[in-house]
């Protein structure tokens, strides 16, 4: 199955890219009509507060509007790194349920 992203916030600075070695990737659905607030607080919250934690070298954040889901990738320049870090949960309020969240080591970049 294939699906469909619009690329809605990032913050990868190309500067950064070899130095990336593991990615948190968080999937929630979104309350209806809560989308632009959710992205919103991710470019004006979110990708602030990871882009000053140690090790961080970059975000991502996925949206599909017709479903609600967002998909938040944070990347780290290590392991130890990333689980320093906590997750921002900044729209645990308008999300529906818990986040899923995954862990990946990064095995190339463009």
């Amino acid at each position: 199955m294939r699906e469909i992203y619009e690329v809605s916030a990032h913050d990868w600075p190309t500067s950064e890219v070899g130095k990336t070695t593991h990615a948190r990737v968080n999937t929630r659905q979104i309350q209806a009509g809560k989308m632009d607030e959710a992205i919103r607080t991710y470019q004006d919250s979110t990708v602030p507060r990871v882009r000053g934690q140690q090790g961080s070298t970059g975000a991502l954040a996925l949206t599909d509007r017709g479903t609600g889901k967002v998909i938040a990738i944070s990347l780290w320049a290590s392991e130890a790194d990333m689980n320093a870090a906590a997750p921002s949960g900044n729209v645990d309020d308008i999300s529906v349920g818990p986040a899923t969240r995954e862990i990946y080591e990064v095995c190339a970049a463009v």
